[in-house]
């Protein structure tokens, strides 16, 4: 009697086929949306309530107190601020009883990583860039599951797109902006980076600035070295209270006094990736104005034999100095 009951008001009753209880296929996916959308935005109230870099510390004190995925675009033996940065943090971590996992691009995946206390991800970097995005975005997607942060230096819009469904608390690490960095490699601008910031641009570099405003805005807390970097971020649109300034440092006990190849009376030296949005060319002539000075440049990148070719345009000497143990020995004046 109730089935009859149900089944002649069926009709008149979004999603059920005449005379029966069963769900149309149509209900039965929306219900599933909901569903999952309900199981998400809880996961994202949860989140919120907790505080980003405060430790999470489990019951057994055998199991580490936060496991960390830190996302990074180069790691060793790429040359770069994140390749020295990332290996030194993630081996800190380890020492004070955290686990970390490393996700990085490469241009080759058979380097031997077991010497690390933690475990590197390498992804193809030369692989078609839309697939290599999907694949960065899976293996985030994958490896942030179990974590409990994510620590971004790099390969920003990938991890924002794969802690979209994470959910997890995301810190990011910026110590630039990669739009402007981007549209100088390509070519597209040849303005500083603080005129970048002011000017209007052409309908890609403004969807870069774009792009990179909206991965900013999607964190919990930034980490910038300095002031200046600071009110840049600002500026993009993310609260003062998300900044955080932390200062880059050294360790003291492994300086080394080094000499510096000039004999001119005053010696200039520089350190960084030589690559074009550096424009180590302003700083070429530059020091060309100034009267018994010298350069030093210790890096390497793909700048290097464009600089190299500028040495013979300027009347004082510039020095350049590959890093790495081998390549110390290895000056040319």
């Amino acid at each position: 009697m109730r089935r009859r009951c149900l089944g002649s008001a069926a009709p008149n009753v979004p999603g059920y086929a005449a005379g029966s209880l069963r769900w149309s296929d149509a209900q039965r996916r929306q219900t599933g949306r909901v569903r999952r959308y309900q199981r998400r935005s809880s996961r994202c109230r949860s989140q919120e309530q907790r505080p980003v870099l405060e430790p999470v510390v489990k019951d057994d004190d055998n199991r580490p107190q936060l496991d960390v995925l830190i996302v990074t675009g180069i790691f060793p033996p790429d040359i770069g601020g994140p390749a020295t940065y990332v290996p030194e943090i993630s081996s800190e971590l380890v020492k004070r009883g955290h686990k970390v996992t490393v996700v990085t691009l490469s241009d080759r995946l058979d380097h031997n990583d077991r010497s690390y206390s933690f475990r590197v991800h390498r992804i193809q970097r030369s692989l078609f860039k839309p697939l290599r995005v999907l694949i960065t975005v899976m293996r985030i997607f994958r490896e942030g599951r179990h974590a409990q942060v994510l620590y971004v230096n790099g390969l920003y819009l990938e991890a924002v797109v794969a802690n979209f469904f994470l959910c997890k608390p995301l810190v990011q690490k910026i110590v630039g902006d990669w739009a402007w960095e981007r549209a100088t490699n390509k070519g597209w601008v040849k303005d500083t980076f603080e005129e970048f910031q002011k000017r209007g641009y052409g309908l890609k570099v403004e969807f870069l600035k774009s792009l990179r405003s909206f991965c900013v805005r999607r964190t919990d807390a930034v980490i910038v070295p300095s002031q200046y970097l600071a009110s840049a971020v600002t500026h993009w649109g993310v609260p003062d209270t998300k900044t955080i300034v932390v200062y880059n440092a050294v360790e003291l006990p492994s300086l080394a006094c080094s000499t510096i190849p000039l004999s001119t009376r005053f010696k200039i030296v520089t350190v960084g990736r030589l690559v074009p949005w550096k424009q180590l060319d302003h700083l070429i002539e530059a020091v060309n104005e100034c009267e018994d000075a010298g350069l030093v440049i210790v890096g390497d990148g793909p700048e290097r034999g464009r600089l190299e070719a500028l040495r013979g345009s300027v009347n004082w000497p510039i020095g350049f100095i590959l890093p790495g143990k081998e390549a110390k020995r290895r000056r040319l004046l």
